[in-house]
């Protein structure tokens, strides 16, 4: 996509106030349909008076919600936004139970944003209760060319003075999506339909200039004021999942109507709600704002992971929402740490799952954050066992952070294997992603896995984390691997889950020696688990 691309044709939507760009609409149908004059010339005619009619019946549709949102003219005039505000942010698949979102964190912000270019400078104060407690200030500001970070943004902290090319991907689509009325003015009507009755049949289809996005405008039957918009993205756990935001209490600012109230939904379910305490807006530029320290910051050219945060806007949204981003590209780099006879930490990330080399098969523990980290994973299980496929993928627990690259390996044939509590919510997954029923042995307090000639042991663990949590035990290596309890070479630790953990190992007289996990690096003794419990 790119950055400077998406905005190279918003002096043309000022240089034309009514509106009316029927032709460049035409050809960008034209070009978003490849196969059209492979078919013949009638389909090209057909869609040029498709495309006509609709543009010119439904053109009234937006002409009549940007009349009420102020008017192209006045919108096309603001150079700069500024908005004050604070909201709440909330995790549905980082929960206790895999049902209702949980609140992770609430915020203060105050954003610069001028339209036309995507620059923005966000200011941010973060207050987390999950995972963990804490408070982190930072500024992120994208200069058009740099992206740029100040400050400490949460307790696993993105590249110092970088602004991640995903994170402006995944900002600029944020801010677009926040900021209806301005979204209206300088998108393209795709398609637009108009009722007599019903608030749902008034609806805009929309997409800004040299981006695929198609933003759905649901409008309000009376006022003509958007009620809602809806984008799909992707999400790495659910596949295609359509992201909406709800406005409320909209008021004029400058003669231009402004949402105050917002309210953001992932796959029908909460994750943020937005009040703005003020909004002004500006007929000049802010450039200053903009202003990035001499060999600071980083430039936007990398343009897939660019387009990767903007396609998956709202997971990197909600990783940072935790206080826990993660901006960077971890497909890259997959590293074997031996923790005992035949078993290996898959280092390389912030996230880590296990590998068990059988006999015939390995056995691989989690499947952490998306699907290219798992592939990249898989080529390198491959190249170091050649001829020994992935058997059995365990999953310990729901959290999206450890399982969201779990389609290639079920793709790749292996069993899957979760707490019982689990089993439902992971079949509905396989089935939605990738349309086949996955074989899956789900464990309810202990299990031993079959077929791999060696001896290993799944015990469910009661904590306060995650309901339904498995941990792998391997007797003859006195091993066990956990994910999130206990996080072994790791500054930051939780004490309530690592006395929950060690309360686990104590009553099922568990022989163990080392501790590997999800987090952190390497193994380390029982009594570092004892010292992080001794700590609270």
């Amino acid at each position: 996509m790119g950055v400077r691309r998406l905005f190279a044709r918003a002096k043309n939507v000022e240089a034309d106030p009514s509106g009316s760009e029927t032709g460049h609409y035409i050809r960008s149908v034209i070009d978003h349909v490849p196969h059209a004059f492979s078919i013949g010339p009638f389909l090209v005619v057909a869609l040029f008076f498709s495309v006509s009619s609709a543009s010119a019946e439904g053109r009234s549709v937006r002409d009549q919600t940007l009349q009420a949102l102020g008017g192209l003219p006045a919108l096309t005039a603001v150079k700069a936004v500024e908005i004050k505000g604070s909201g709440s942010n909330f995790e549905p698949f980082e929960n206790v139970v895999s049902e209702t979102p949980i609140h992770t964190s609430d915020d203060t912000t105050q954003v610069t944003w001028q339209p036309a270019s995507g620059e923005f400078h966000r200011e941010v104060g973060l207050q987390t209760a999950f995972p963990f407690p804490g408070h982190w200030d930072f500024v992120e500001i994208f200069d058009g060319t740099r992206g740029y970070r100040n400050g400490r943004d949460g307790f696993r902290p993105s590249t110092g003075g970088i602004l991640a090319p995903a994170r402006i991907g995944a900002t600029q689509k944020d801010i677009w999506l926040l900021n209806p009325q301005f979204l209206v003015a300088y998108a393209e009507a795709v398609s637009e339909r108009a009722g007599s009755t019903g608030a749902d049949q008034y609806r805009l289809a929309l997409k800004l200039p040299d981006a695929g996005t198609v933003w759905t405008v649901d409008l309000d039957h009376a006022t003509m004021l958007p009620r809602r918009i809806t984008v799909t993205e992707t999400d790495p756990l659910l596949g295609q999942v359509k992201v909406t935001a709800s406005y409320d209490d909209w008021r004029a600012v400058a003669g231009i109507k402004t949402p105050f109230r917002i309210a953001k939904h992932v796959d029908g379910a909460l994750v943020r709600r937005e009040i703005r305490d003020d909004i002004s807006y500006s007929q000049t530029n802010l450039a200053g704002r903009f202003s990035i320290p001499e060999g600071q910051g980083a430039p936007d050219d990398t343009g897939d992971l660019y387009d990767w945060g903007w396609d998956m806007s709202h997971w990197f949204l909600r990783r940072a929402g935790m206080a826990a981003p993660a901006d960077e590209d971890q497909s890259s780099d997959v590293g074997f740490l031996e923790v005992g006879n035949g078993v290996f930490q898959i280092t390389g990330s912030s996230h880590h799952n296990l590998v068990i080399e059988g006999s015939a098969g390995l056995i691989i523990v989690d499947a952490p954050l998306y699907d290219r980290r798992s592939r990249a994973v898989l080529r390198a299980l491959k190249e170091r066992w050649p001829g020994k496929p992935v058997t059995q993928l365990v999953l310990t627990h729901h959290h999206n952070d450890h399982v969201g690259g779990l389609q290639p390996y079920i793709s790749a044939g292996a069993e899957l294997v979760v707490p019982a509590g689990t089993r439902d919510l992971f079949d509905d997954v396989v089935k939605r992603t990738l349309g086949v029923s996955a074989e899956i042995t789900a464990v309810t307090e202990h299990a031993t896995l079959a077929g791999s000639g060696r001896d290993v042991a799944l015990y469910t663990v009661p904590n306060s984390h995650a309901n339904d949590m498995l941990v792998v035990y391997l007797p003859s290596e006195r091993l066990l691997f956990n994910s999130d309890l206990f996080s072994p070479g790791r500054d930051t630790q939780h004490p309530l889950w690592a006395g929950e953990l060690l309360a686990a190992i104590r009553f099922l007289n568990l022989d163990v020696a080392n501790i590997v996990g999800g987090h952190g690096h390497g193994a380390e003794p029982l009594q570092a688990l004892e010292r992080a419990v001794s700590a609270q």
